[in-house]
């Protein structure tokens, strides 16, 4: 077993003063909106222990607006602080340090001896020794602490340089990773060549050099070496007169030119086939390597060394036609590539590696952000994992304790709401993902174990979720299936949402109509067409009401109800809705002709708002309700559950 990471604090780097302590577990999901300071807090936890060399640069990590300040702290300023979690294996490595022998260190360093050496066991127990706090500053330096340990005699133990250094190779190494470095399946080698050897990259430019040196470290052959290999070299070309008395001699210089170039030629065809077998390798070794990670396809992969240039070209199952890296979905580019980078950077690490991705599969398509999150679950088996992220498709619902919120607060500076129940207005942003990520779970729930009714608009949603409430609540709702109400506003939206709640029977949804002119021609539309083999699933709501025309949804809910929630909203000097209206008549047209008569204006969505208000007060309405109401909502849903057994 190794150190835990349980929570980490970022400091004084970049967008970042101060972000409280961060609680992790063995996968976190950071969520924010762009500029929220996400990347910052992975940059940071990264230079805590890179699996490469990482240098800390103070004029691009250092905050801009402290800058001036930086050399009065002559880089003593901590910016990653990280806390770990000690099992009980390391614990009894731990306390062989503080033993007797480690006197010598206190003097070798020049450190006060105290009066009695420091040993651990006087004053530890076994169970007090369960975390460790690394601290690392602007400069390089580390520090050390055990929070937990207790004074003996007004003394603690003193951390030496050597069990200073102890303490650096317990951390577990952190590998960082975002889609600046996916690779190009064209790659030009001198470019390359130059690239690593450059040290004034910029951060973009770096992650791509970087990717390009695992890619090579993976095929066991340098960028150098692949063109040293390819390099035909030109046979010479010396000009010699010809002395017509020495013919001969002339001819045996030309046979000794030509041998020359023959074994010349014969070298360069045994390098080629040499970077071929080796490329041949390494394309066999990572093809069969990939399909343990990626479960989206079966993957070939093959790499071409072609004088200066080195491709790689991708084939699958479905699609056997080679094309190049570049071709194929960027998922498959950011997946392959970060694939290299951690087995590259982790092959000769001991303990298992700290990952921090940065908006990983941002490409990928919505189902295959899925798969990516249930393999996030498996390799957070053996490997911690914090990421950063703003799709909802990379959000656990079931898991919400493991996702943090991050956001700007009002002075610039990036913060972390460890807690999501936080009533900041600063956040709410940050936290649609999680949102979306719900409203989907639910979503997809519904339809699975409910049929779904289409609806014109969203008033008609609502009150007919009340309807449903209202019968469940007299028992007289008793449909095998339970109803759930999706809008489909217009004709497009229509026959999207047939294609998207088509069930696994080929059965269509139910679709409720009123009695408008738009909605009966559409309703006939459809028993013509989509619905020729299910026109019962077409419900008119002349049906519900027989011989009265222009009738909505809106007349199932006692006038009165509707007539008070409508005058709420618009008031005249004139007289009040309530009193004039005509109760035997559909009400929709009354209240625009309200409107219109007092030169009065309709709020954007009216109908929506008093559908909500009616909402509101539906258990007092349920009390007023006349049995002739509660029939015709009777009929109604008879009618809906009818289809359903």
């Amino acid at each position: 077993m190794q150190l835990q990471l349980t929570k980490f604090r970022v400091k004084n780097f970049r967008s970042i003063s101060d972000s409280g302590w961060v609680e992790t577990s063995s996968n976190t999901c950071l969520i924010g909106t762009n500029e929220a300071g996400k990347t910052n807090l992975l940059m940071a936890l990264w230079h805590l222990k890179p699996s490469t060399e990482l240098e800390i640069i103070p004029l691009r990590d250092y905050p801009r607006k402290q800058y001036s300040q930086l050399a009065q702290i002559k880089g003593d300023a901590v910016f990653i602080s990280a806390q770990f979690a000690i099992p009980e294996n390391i614990v009894a490595i731990i306390k062989t340090w503080f033993k007797r022998e480690q006197v010598s260190y206190y003097t070798k360093y020049n450190l006060s001896e105290p009066e009695t050496p420091p040993v651990l066991e006087e004053y530890l127990t076994d169970n007090e020794l369960e975390q460790m706090i690394v601290h690392r500053k602007l400069n390089g330096d580390y520090e050390f602490d055990f929070p937990l340990i207790k004074e003996y005699n007004k003394k603690t133990a003193i951390i030496t340089r050597e069990i200073n250094r102890q303490c650096l190779k317990l951390i577990p190494n952190f590998v960082y990773y975002s889609d600046y470095g996916n690779l190009d399946s064209e790659i030009y080698l001198p470019h390359v060549i130059e690239n690593l050897r450059r040290q004034d990259l910029g951060e973009k430019e770096l992650a791509k050099a970087r990717s390009l040196r695992v890619l090579f470290q993976y095929v066991q052959v340098s960028p150098e070496e692949i063109v040293k290999l390819g390099k035909e070299k030109n046979s010479k070309q010396t000009t010699i007169t010809i002395d017509k008395n020495d013919a001969n001699k002339e001819l045996n210089k030309q046979e000794i030119e030509i041998k020359a170039s023959t074994g010349e030629i014969a070298k360069e065809k045994e390098r080629k086939k040499e970077r071929e077998i080796l490329l041949q390798a390494a394309s066999r070794k990572i093809t069969e390597a990939f399909k343990v990670w990626w479960k989206q396809g079966n993957y070939q992969f093959r790499f071409q060394a072609d004088g200066n240039h080195f491709r790689i070209w991708v084939s699958d199952s479905l699609r056997p036609e080679e094309m190049e890296l570049e071709n194929r979905s960027k998922g498959l580019q950011w997946f392959l590539s970060f694939f290299l980078v951690f087995i590259s950077e982790t092959k000769e690490i001991t303990s298992q590696p700290i990952l921090l991705l940065d908006e990983p599969g941002l490409s990928l398509h919505p189902m295959a952000q899925q798969d990516l999150m249930h393999f996030f679950t498996t390799l957070s088996q053996k490997n911690q994992l914090i990421y950063t992220t703003h799709s909802p498709f990379l959000v656990n619902i079931n898991t919400l304790s493991k996702v943090k919120a991050v956001f700007v607060d009002k002075g610039g500076n990036s913060l972390v709401a460890s807690q999501l129940s936080k009533t900041v207005t600063l956040i709410q942003s940050s936290l649609y993902p999680i949102h979306a990520a719900m409203q989907m779970g639910i979503a997809q729930n519904l339809l699975l174990t409910s049929e779904p009714v289409l609806v014109q608009t969203n008033a008609d949603q609502i009150y007919l979720q009340v309807i449903k409430n209202v019968l469940i609540q007299k028992g007289l709702y008793k449909a095998e299936k339970d109803l759930v109400f999706i809008v489909a506003a217009n004709s497009n939206d229509i026959d999207a949402v047939l294609q998207l709640t088509a069930s696994s029977s080929n059965q269509l949804p139910y679709m409720i109509f009123d009695a408008s002119a738009l909605s009966k021609e559409k309703s006939i539309q459809l028993k013509k067409e989509q619905y020729k083999l299910f026109i019962q699933r077409i419900i008119d709501i002349d049906q519900v009401f027989p011989k009265r025309n222009n009738y909505t949804i809106e007349d199932m809910i006692p006038t009165d109800a509707i007539a008070i929630a409508f005058g709420k909203m618009y008031q005249s000097d004139n007289d009040d809705f309530e009193y004039i209206i005509q109760k035997n008549q559909p009400i929709l047209p009354q209240m625009e002709k309200y409107i219109l008569d007092n030169e009065l204006t309709l709020v954007t969505d009216w109908r929506t708002k008093i559908a909500f208000s009616i909402n509101k007060q539906s258990a007092h309405i349920v009390k007023k309700m006349s049995d002739e109401q509660l029939a015709l909502w009777t009929s109604l849903f008879n009618k809906l559950m009818t289809l359903t057994s």
